[in-house]
């Protein structure tokens, strides 16, 4: 296997070398996605930290990201008018980056 081919898994961060992967991870086969917590265990995890339930909330965004190295999901809502902006790791579901901004 060449080194373009190879990527390394460390601790929620996926190193990628070549153009194998596309950043939304439409690419990455059934194996390296099985790794990934999912959609709505990322959504859980952000209302968790809002206090907030699916019900009273509109999401905005939910989605599979990869940035500087790492595998994340983009999770955007609104309960009433206050926006929440959370980046969540997609292996091991730790928050990377929670916004409130309440207008």
């Amino acid at each position: 296997m060449m080194n373009d081919e190879k990527a390394m898994l460390n601790e929620g961060k996926e190193m990628l070398q070549g153009d194998r992967v596309n950043q939304d991870g439409s690419s990455l086969t059934n194996e390296e996605k099985s790794k990934f917590i999912g959609e709505e265990k990322a959504k859980e995890i952000a209302l968790k930290k809002a206090n907030v339930t699916t019900e009273s909330v509109i999401f905005d965004k939910v989605e599979l990201d990869h940035d500087n190295g790492v595998w994340r999901y983009e999770v955007d809502f609104k309960k009433d008018t206050t926006e929440y902006d959370a980046e969540i790791n997609a292996i091991d579901g730790s928050i990377l980056k929670w916004e409130v901004d309440n207008n």
